[in-house]
């Protein structure tokens, strides 16, 4: 492959002295050697600075900045990079030999600007997967994608040019989760997307990852919050329709986790917000139950229901 520009890694970590290093090593050994390898440590109190240290690679370099959460820390590390090209990569998770390469030969050839892959994810010493990654015709089919899978793009699979990120934006530093999904979404919508569908990333399920560490119904909020905004910008008609549909479906599941839970207030305030984005017969059903409690709503159920039982058996 001819093409050589410059990747900018950017790993931030917070207190994962004990992973950080199986990261930085699964970088500095790729195939292609045109790389700076930014570490933002987010006011880690264990030794992460000492596990930096230890590499001797000249591509890296360490910054250290006071807790500010993981879309500031991408952001700084986005201010301080210096290639034309950004990799992300969580300091718990692992990219896989050939990762760079094959992506910007994959950028190259299709002459877009937004790349990203297939990734496996263990956890607890198994491994599930794989997760194939959008393989896009166009800018909505990304976008489609997210909606049906937030999922579907992982953070350490993108590579990106850099000034696109810096075009939308970088990360909403005021989402606590659900900020690398708001921003994938973004970029869909403004450059060209190409997706490699081998498997070149490893995540891990660690006790202070982002998948475990927040409350589903702090990700549903996160999550909802994102698609209002999606809601707001997109003006395809199609995409439009998708967003309310998935904003329906977070507010039904979320009434039915409280529901479940006995906490009815809260169910029937995540059910009758729904009602703002369309009809969901799950939703009222669910507000319902909640407004009336659970016994109640069986004896509706059963005397609404019984006339049009009989009615059959006749």
């Amino acid at each position: 492959m001819s093409f050589s520009s410059t990747v900018s890694v950017i790993i931030p970590s917070y207190n994962r002295a004990a992973t950080v290093g199986r990261a930085i090593e699964s970088v500095v050994t790729q195939d292609y050697d045109d790389l700076e390898v930014l570490i933002i440590d987010d006011g880690s109190t264990d030794n992460t600075r000492d596990i930096v240290r230890r590499f001797s690679d000249t591509r890296i370099r360490y910054h250290f900045q006071p807790n500010r959460g993981i879309a500031a820390a991408r952001n700084v590390g986005i201010a301080l990079a210096r290639g034309p090209w950004l990799a992300f990569l969580d300091s718990d998770d692992m990219w896989l030999p050939g990762k760079i390469r094959k992506q910007l030969h994959a950028l190259t050839a299709a002459g877009a600007q937004l790349c990203f892959c297939a990734h496996v994810r263990r956890s607890h010493g198994e491994t599930a997967g794989p997760f194939p990654c959008p393989l896009p015709k166009d800018s909505h089919d990304v976008m489609r994608q997210l909606l049906a899978s937030g999922d579907s793009i992982c953070t350490p699979s993108v590579v990106v040019d850099r000034a696109a990120v810096e075009a939308v934006g970088g990360f909403d530093e005021t989402l606590v989760v659900a900020e690398d999904k708001d921003l994938w979404f973004r970029l869909a919508a403004a450059v060209q997307a190409v997706g490699v569908s081998e498997v070149l990333v490893v995540t891990h399920v660690s006790p202070n990852s982002s998948v475990a560490l927040f409350d589903p119904l702090l990700r549903a909020s996160a999550d909802l919050r994102v698609l209002r905004g999606w809601h707001k910008t997109v003006s395809d008609p199609s995409i439009r329709r998708q967003v309310r549909r998935q904003m329906l479906a977070y507010y039904a599941d979320s009434s039915q986790k409280c529901l479940a839970a006995g906490r009815r207030r809260e169910a029937f305030l995540w059910g009758i917000r729904a009602a703002r984005w369309g009809f969901s017969p799950l939703a009222t059903k669910l507000a319902l139950e909640a407004m009336i409690g659970p016994r109640a709503y069986a004896v509706l159920k059963h005397l609404w229901l019984f006339p049009y039982r009989g009615a059959r058996e006749k």
